[in-house]
């Protein structure tokens, strides 16, 4: 029985060697989904800090309205991706992550652990708390419909790695909160400490992921499957 005989596009695909370009794609796709993964997980931090609001509930009406809020102006705004290129998206969109998940632990260092005898927060500290969950909503549409449109333009096992990525987020998000927690005791003291470490290591995570999108597109993988992409006449040709 004759072999399939690979056509000349099959023969030149390139070659991922190490991988590097799938690991890549698995951080960035497990960073989309981290910061809310973080805010939520750490509702226990915010009921502590807030005993008297639905966080919950709040946290999610906030974030899901912004995140279809952005998929919808992209959507509907044709040239946002000739105007705005794929680096300028992830770099912007991750600062914005950065920004949301620290906004927490620099109110309870410059506010909470200023008010004496109680504790309780100041007045507004709860509706920026509010504003910065909007605000990872806002950067998960831009990221996330950034990070997908991209990868639906390369091979599938780098879509695959995207969505493992998404998928292992809960996880390792849930892990990283049990040894925070679980390092400290378990006083209001403890509490608020193990949340201070668990969002500096998350914000630690979104660094690594803003170095790994500047290095994604001058690995020699992805230079090759950019050409191939700009010489297919049937795909956009979107600017990296």
């Amino acid at each position: 029985m004759e072999g399939v005989v690979k056509g000349p596009r099959e023969q030149n695909k390139p070659r991922d060697t190490f991988k590097i370009a799938y690991i890549i794609h698995f951080l960035l796709g497990a960073g989309t989904l981290l910061p809310w993964n973080a805010l939520i997980t750490a509702v226990d931090y915010f009921a502590y800090l807030y005993p008297s609001k639905h966080v919950e509930k709040v946290f999610s009406v906030a974030y899901m309205s912004s995140s279809v809020l952005v998929l919808v102006v992209m959507l509907s705004w044709s040239d946002w991706n000739r105007r705005l290129n794929f680096r300028l998206r992830m770099n912007f969109g991750f600062c914005m992550f950065i920004i949301s998940l620290m906004v927490a632990p620099i109110i309870d260092w410059a506010w909470c652990s200023s008010c004496s005898g109680s504790g309780a927060p100041p007045n507004g500290a709860y509706s920026v708390t509010v504003t910065s969950v909007i605000v990872c909503g806002l950067a998960d549409g831009l990221v996330g419909g950034s990070l997908i449109g991209s990868a639906g333009k390369l091979p599938k096992e780098f879509m695959q790695a995207v969505f493992a990525g998404t998928a292992s987020s809960g996880v390792l998000v849930s892990m990283l909160r049990i040894l925070t927690k679980a390092s400290l005791p378990q006083t209001p003291k403890g509490l608020r400490t193990s949340s201070h470490f668990y969002f500096i290591v998350g914000t630690i995570i979104l660094l690594c992921c803003i170095l790994s999108c500047n290095l994604l597109y001058k690995l020699p993988v992805m230079q090759q499957h950019h050409r191939l992409v700009q010489d297919d006449p049937l795909c956009s040709r979107p600017k990296f």
